[in-house]
């Protein structure tokens, strides 16, 4: 028997990843869904370092645009990097441009770029293997090299040297410098619910551990600040100018690019979309709706449905009359979604039962008999032919002959608040006992719930009082999506005596957008948990106030001004903080950096910590 060397395994690896990672699907809109080279459309990412102070806070403080400044600090190899970043930003996409670019790293002749950054792909070559699995095709294992053996042994060797291969893997990850890229980590849950993070014994020393998520897994109870090492965060497209450009390139001719760039860009600053498009996923649907001359006012509902109704347009019969219509804003002018409202609805609840399942490996990526449980064959046919759902086959022995998914996690999650729109009743029923189960869910479940603030803002009140009844530490993340559901419901126009989210503690700070918050906490008044402001000049010491006035209040007298409440960047303007402390005495734990209140109304809160 030939014996395999690591030289054979190099080989191998980078042929294997130039197969599977060189090519993108540059918009799931673009005719015939063809994918282009990577490298012919990649635009640089926005990545931030993120600082954990001793107090738990984070902070994005500084970028960083090389190799180099990702892996090293102080010239030292960081082992642990998480890379956490919103829905759809490109956090895939970078990872596998890092793998290409090792790929090619020992190749002098190609080294030359016309990046901008991320240009020193020479420091890639201190990592001999680079080994890169994809999580969502892993739920049902929580060893990396397990994962490893599903997702690269069966798939480099044939069945009679895969003993001889994991020997091999076995000595390089103890021997050699390796770099592990664990992508998806919000799309994986230990099958036996012991691990946080998929585990990779201590005697490989030597590997450095890249692993990506979504930022609310980052925040979870089950997240050490101690176990993460080095944490960066993904923002989206450094230029979203140059990749709506190269989207344009690919969908109108030479002779009227030019034109159509100026107008859309115009369209774009009149729309003020400019933080909107830093997304690859949602710049790619602006952008292919626009050219279809649909345009969009910026709500995530609306610029989904018109995802989903160029997608059902790739399947959908010949048109007939819409007879029940959903009742939801955004899908009022879809008539390809209307006139197959069934195939929607059968998405939707699709959507719904499998990410709430109890069974959470199997709730991103299911086989076709989890699938069958909720859908016909006829249903499936045309879930894949609009490619919503997408069916791979697998060369695994540990798993069945292929695997689904839907093409992208937020299209499933956008799915499920249709579902849960149009059938309240599972809020009380399916996500309540779901939530029992799973305590931490309540952030995994953070974009359906901003979903659904958009379709119907009196269901996402309801379930925001689950979430929040759920969130029982103090965790800022848990009041950032309350705060982007509620910039979600009044995009979607939705009246202001409908909007009545639920949330206890909150968080006065200068990096929230403090006007949506004092309007929420306008609204849980006599809720209150945990009232903690921080001025933003922390050199000073708090300052004595009753109301925290602006500094631009023409009521507020110079002297009152003076005692400090210009050092506070956010607006608490009109609330009478006495109020509040006396409306949530039954309930009320914690208050800081308001003083001022008298003892007496201090004692009628019992709960409230000394």
């Amino acid at each position: 028997m030939q014996f395999l060397t690591a030289i054979t395994l190099v080989k191998l690896l980078k042929e294997h990843y130039g197969k599977r990672l060189s090519h993108i699907s540059l918009s799931p809109l673009m005719p015939g869904s063809g994918k282009c080279i990577l490298d012919d459309v990649y635009v640089s990412p926005k990545i931030c370092s993120v600082d954990i102070n001793p107090m738990g806070k984070r902070k994005n403080v500084y970028q960083i645009g090389s190799y180099e400044e990702l892996f090293y600090s102080s010239n030292k190899l960081n082992r642990k990097i998480f890379i956490q970043g919103e829905p759809g930003c490109g956090k895939s996409t970078f990872t596998a441009k890092m793998v290409l670019d090792w790929c090619i790293a020992s190749n002098a002749a190609t080294q030359e770029t016309q990046r901008r950054r991320f240009m020193d792909i020479e420091k890639l070559k201190i990592f001999k293997f680079i080994f890169y699995i994809s999580l969502r095709d892993s739920g049902d294992q929580n060893e990396v090299v397990e994962m490893m053996k599903d997702q690269i042994i069966r798939k480099l060797f044939s069945t009679a040297k895969h003993e001889q291969a994991c020997k091999l893997i076995e000595t390089i990850m103890t021997t050699e410098e390796c770099l592990v890229i664990l992508d998806g980590w919000d799309e994986w849950t230990d099958p036996h619910c012991k691990e946080p993070v998929p585990v990779l014994v201590e005697s490989y020393q030597h590997c450095t551990v890249l692993t990506t998520t979504r930022v609310w897994k980052m925040k979870s109870r089950y997240m050490k600040d101690s176990d993460i090492g080095t944490l960066l965060e993904l923002e989206g497209v450094l230029d979203p100018r140059e990749l709506s450009e190269v989207l344009l390139s690919r969908l109108v001719g030479e002779e009227e690019l030019y034109e159509k760039r100026a107008k859309f860009h115009f369209f774009i600053t009149q729309h003020n979309f400019n933080q909107l498009i830093v997304s690859p996923v949602m710049l790619s649907v602006m952008v292919c709706s626009w050219i279809d001359e649909i345009h969009v006012k910026g709500s995530l509902c609306e610029i989904y449905s018109v995802l989903l109704e160029c997608l059902f347009k790739k399947a959908a019969e010949e048109d007939t009359c819409i007879s029940d219509p959903l009742q939801l804003s955004c899908l009022e002018n879809k008539v390809c979604l209307q006139t197959n409202i069934e195939h929607l609805k059968c998405l939707s609840k699709t959507a719904f039962c499998l990410l709430f399942s109890d069974c959470r490996e199997r709730s991103v990526v299911f086989t076709d008999k989890e699938l069958s449980k909720f859908m016909s064959k006829q249903e499936k046919a045309f879930a894949l032919k609009t490619g919503i759902i997408t069916e791979r086959e697998c060369s695994t022995l540990t798993k069945e002959s292929s695997t689904l998914c839907f093409f992208h996690k937020s299209v499933q999650e956008f799915l499920a608040a249709i579902h849960i729109a149009i059938n309240s009743s599972v809020i009380q029923e399916d996500i309540a006992r779901y939530l029992n189960v799973f305590p931490d869910a309540y952030l995994y479940i953070a974009q359906v719930f901003i979903s659904l603030c958009g379709l119907n803002v009196i269901a996402a009140s309801e379930l925001s009082g689950l979430m929040d009844e759920h969130n029982d530490f103090f965790l800022s993340g848990f009041q950032k999506i309350i705060c982007d559901g509620y910039k979600e419901a009044k995009s979607n126009e939705h009246d202001d005596s409908d909007i009545n989210l639920k949330l206890s503690i909150f968080y006065f700070a200068d990096h929230f957008n403090t006007d949506n918050l004092r309007k929420i906490l306008m609204k849980n008044t006599s809720n209150v948990r945990f009232l903690h402001v921080i001025p933003v000049d922390t050199e000073r010491s708090a300052p004595t106030y009753r109301r925290i006035y602006r500094s631009d209040d023409s009521d507020t007298s110079d002297t009152e001004k003076d005692k400090g409440t210009r050092d506070y960047f956010f607006d608490l303007d009109q609330i009478d903080v006495h109020e509040i402390v006396r409306a949530s005495s039954h309930c009320l734990e914690h208050l800081e950096g308001v003083d001022e209140i008298p003892i007496d109304l201090l004692s009628k809160c019992k709960k409230l910590k000394q």
